[in-house]
């Protein structure tokens, strides 16, 4: 799980998550849950941009480590 903290100057806040520089579709709250994950997940990059009316600022990139489970 990724999570972002925010105070607002110009509104409501609103948050976009995104997947290696790309949208991800329904990920608008403050946190985003990798549902599941897999090794070609590894070192994918999340950002989130928050929004409101005075305008919007991107987060660093926080990369997601999967780790192999041996069997």
């Amino acid at each position: 799980t990724f999570s972002a903290s925010a105070t607002a100057s110009g509104g409501t806040l609103r948050y976009q998550w995104r997947r290696n520089g790309t949208d991800i579709a329904g990920a608008t709250l403050g946190s985003y849950t990798v549902a599941q994950s897999a090794f070609v997940d590894h070192n994918a990059v999340y950002s989130v941009l928050v929004t409101d009316g005075a305008g919007s600022v991107a987060s660093n990139g926080a990369s997601l480590r999967v780790t192999p489970v041996a069997v």
